[in-house]
């Protein structure tokens, strides 16, 4: 059976990158609560995961939150987030109604 690839936003990255900087952290502690492989969070950590060209850190972002860059970043990646959410809700509806449809 064929896997599909997953693909994670440049925050998730960065931020699975400062947990293993936290005190008693492990690479495949980490990896593992988040549903990971510890060697791609190995690779995250080797090669930093960038934003437009610059390295942009968990905190760097809280400091630009008034920059209208990293604003429309966030949106963007906000307004993806909302989309699959909401296609997934609308799945589930579906699934739920066949199911309450189809049960004996």
């Amino acid at each position: 059976m064929a896997r599909t690839r997953r693909s994670f936003t440049v925050q998730f990255k960065q931020e699975a990158v400062a947990l293993t900087r936290q005190p008693d952290a492990s690479v495949a502690s980490v990896a593992r609560g988040l549903g990971i492989g510890a060697g791609t969070l190995q690779y995250w950590i080797g090669h930093p995961p960038q934003a437009r060209g610059a390295m942009r850190t968990p905190q760097s972002l809280e400091a630009e939150s008034n920059d209208p860059a990293a604003l429309k970043l966030r949106l963007k990646e906000a307004q993806k987030r909302i989309a699959r959410l909401e296609m997934e809700r609308d799945i589930l509806k579906k699934a739920t109604a066949f199911f309450a449809n189809h049960s004996p």
